[in-house]
Parts: structure tokens; sequence; C-alpha cells
């Protein structure tokens, strides 16, 4: 199917739509809750890594996602602007409290020291991501997702920074 981005782009001659690029904030509006989740067959943490403190400084993110085979449940996100030490112990704790079947880092920047040190230093199942294409490109291959309503995403603190930021 067809997104709005390019829709636009296609037949109005203006790529970026009103709403959003990339994502649509009508189709961040699934909730899941304990009592209307299904039971989880798969769960991985996603890590993007920017460790450096500062103002300036980028946010190194984790997230855990799970999948029933259907649908995907957005569970958890850990963030912060901070140094190395501070990032391993926020993936060892965030693979503590989830039990992730893998943790992905993409391999590229920081990424690549944070997977040879978490292979080398602790028991994660580490599998790093090589990026074909930019985020622009990456995130577009999963808008249909959203746009389908499979994507359920928590009654959580952090959702209202994660919105904005899709």
């Amino acid at each position: 199917s067809m997104t709005a981005y390019w829709w636009n782009a296609l037949y109005q001659c203006r790529p970026s739509p009103e709403q959003g690029s990339t994502f649509d904030r009508d189709w961040m509006t699934t909730r899941w809750t304990d009592a209307t989740r299904p039971p989880m067959q798969y769960r991985v943490q996603a890590m993007d890594s920017a460790w450096k403190e500062g103002v300036g400084a980028d946010w190194s993110v984790i997230t855990t996602w799970a999948s029933d085979s259907v649908d995907f449940y957005l569970e958890d996100e850990w963030r912060a602007r901070c140094e190395y030490p501070d990032l391993q112990q926020a993936a060892l704790d965030q693979y503590s409290k989830h039990r992730p079947h893998e943790v992905i880092i993409e391999d590229a920047a920081s990424g690549t020291a944070v997977i040879q040190s978490l292979r080398r230093q602790t028991p994660l199942p580490i599998r790093p991501f090589r990026p074909v294409g930019s985020k622009r490109i990456r995130a577009e291959r999963i808008t249909p997702l959203f746009a389908a309503g499979k994507v359920y995403l928590p009654n959580a603190a952090f959702l209202t920074d994660w919105i904005e930021e899709h």
C-alpha cells in the first residue's frame, strides 16, 4: 500500500504531508494492556547507541518489542544521554528486565564498539545489524505495519515523546 509520503509526492507534488512525513499520528492510537495482549512468541531489544554526555549529545535508546507472530507490541523504552559505562549497565538492566531472545545493535559508528564490548563482557545475545539505506528509507519500509494497525503501543510515560519523535 502507498504511504501518505509517497501519495503526496506523486499526486500532490508535495512530498511532505501536513500530518508528518513518514509516520501518521493516527497510526499510533492502538494501545495494549496486560488484559488485552495475547501471549508473546518472540521478544527483541533494539539499541541505538550514541554515548556521549552533554546538551548537544544524541540520545542512546533501547526499545523492547514483542510479537505474538501476528502483531507487534512496543513494551518498553529506555533512553538517556550517557557515557558508555552507563549504556552498558542499561543494556544489562533492560535485558534482565525483559529477557529478549536477541539484542539488535546497529553495526556502525559507536554501535560497533558497543557490540564488541557487550559480546566480550556480558552474556547478552547480541545480533549486529548492518543498516541498508538511510533512516528515512528504513522507516518507510515499516510504515505499512503501522498503517495496517499491526503495531500496538503501551500506555506508558515515555509514549508521548516516542510518538513525537516518530
